[in-house]
């Protein structure tokens, strides 16, 4: 791939990974209000799921450094790949929401 390109991709990823921690943050926030008996919160996959949601901008910063790291490494699919790791998070949230609305 070549340099521009790649750059230009990097910048696209951020930018709409960036856009999405205004939904993290709602998500974040209604996340732990969205469960009324506080027995819920003995189970271990109520803790799983907070957790693997609240993580988001950890792993964004991870991807974030990781991607410019490489691409200044001229590893530039490797760079692309790590960018793409935040989008399992939006993914897999998309999903958890579907899951919660149609059951």
């Amino acid at each position: 791939m070549k340099r521009k390109a790649v750059l230009w991709s990097l910048l696209g990823f951020h930018l709409v990974f960036v856009l999405f921690l205004a939904v993290w943050l709602f998500m974040a926030g209604i996340s732990l209000m969205s469960f009324n008996d506080p027995s819920v919160f003995a189970q271990a996959f109520t803790w799983f799921v907070i957790l693997y949601l609240l993580s988001y901008p950890a792993g964004l910063l991870a991807a974030v450094i990781a991607g410019w790291r490489l691409y200044s490494r001229q590893r530039y699919r490797a760079a692309i790949l790590w960018n793409v790791f935040p989008a399992l998070w939006i993914v897999s949230a998309l999903g958890i929401l579907m899951y919660a609305n149609f059951s």
